[in-house]
């Protein structure tokens, strides 16, 4: 093994073992930051694997019409999650074109979630958190690298924000949507060219 995700463990529930990566199941908070940095893929969550978010995301684009914009939200579901069901308790609108998709931490976000996301049909991608310990560790610092990263398949840097927002101020998440929204709507939809280049790269 690499040992890429031992550093990252912020409660040391991972360590090395004969050659090979031991989770010590009952240390592990499940926070998900080794996910994304291991080279081969080895490490997923039981019941929201990558493989499933990838699904998701195929699904929540599929209807997306010729022309149209569309953004996806990954959004926390711990704390993030139940900030947009507050939102719609209080029947709070946001433009119809965003398309959430909830994942137990956003630390679990890697490169290739983003780019799947561009590549079955997004124009824009939102990260948002509500977890203060999750943002400051890992998310805010993670989508700054993945940022220049998506930039060598074309993608502007515009086209891609990452948020914190606490459930406090859960109506933060509404006026982000729409100013986000309309940003997207001026770049306007992602360049068919670099979406398939970014199939071809990811074999989807």
């Amino acid at each position: 093994g690499c040992s890429a995700c031992v550093p990252v463990c912020p409660v040391n529930a991972i360590t090395m073992q004969e050659g090979k990566a031991k989770i010590d199941p009952f240390q592990c908070t499940g926070c998900g930051a080794c996910i994304p940095v291991c080279p081969q893929e080895a490490i997923d969550f039981k019941n929201s694997m990558s493989r499933q978010i990838i699904a998701q995301l195929r699904g929540v684009l599929a209807d997306k019409a010729a022309g149209e914009v569309r953004i996806v939200a990954f959004v926390d579901k711990n704390v993030g999650y139940t900030g947009m069901d507050f939102l719609g308790l209080d029947r709070t609108n946001y433009p119809e074109n965003i398309r959430i998709v909830a994942v137990p931490s956003t630390a679990i976000l890697g490169k290739k979630h983003l780019l799947s996301a561009f590549a079955f049909g997004a124009d824009g991608v939102l990260v948002i958190e509500g977890s203060e310990d999750i943002d400051e560790h890992f998310t805010k610092k993670r989508m700054i690298e993945m940022g220049k990263e998506l930039s060598q398949f074309g993608i502007e840097s515009m086209r891609v924000r990452y948020s914190y927002v606490p459930l406090p101020v859960y109506k933060k998440a509404a006026e982000l949507f729409t100013m986000f929204t309309d940003r997207i709507k001026k770049f306007g939809p992602l360049a068919e060219d670099k979406r398939n280049n970014i199939r071809q790269k990811l074999q989807i």
